[in-house]
């Protein structure tokens, strides 16, 4: 659901859905992420490093394999939003006057 909601948020232009939408995913990732390790743990208490170790390698080697296969199917297929890359430029640029009219404030 959160990859749904992501999608349909970035097609929208919906940047607060787009930010739920990645919150649900990270309480997804978490989710998921936790009970393998612990029930590892509990399997080999004499091999605790080794198993938590194992499992990790594997959610670590998922982005091995998707990292440049995304990269792929957003080359082809995607364009990325405008909007994003103006709302950074937005907030490093008003960031930037404002330390300028918090710096030449005087009392």
């Amino acid at each position: 659901l959160g990859y749904i909601g992501a999608g349909a948020s970035i097609y929208n232009h919906n940047i607060y859905a787009l930010y739920g939408s990645i919150a649900l995913i990270a309480l997804g990732n978490g989710s998921v992420y936790t009970p393998p390790v612990q029930a590892l743990i509990d399997w080999f208490p004499d091999r605790r490093g080794l198993a938590s170790g194992i499992v990790i390698g594997g959610f670590g080697s998922g982005a091995l394999v998707f990292a440049p296969t995304m990269n792929y199917l957003m080359a082809k297929f995607s364009q990325v939003p405008t909007y994003i890359g103006q709302s950074v430029e937005l907030v490093t640029e008003g960031g930037a006057s404002l330390l300028s009219m918090v710096a030449s404030y005087k009392r």
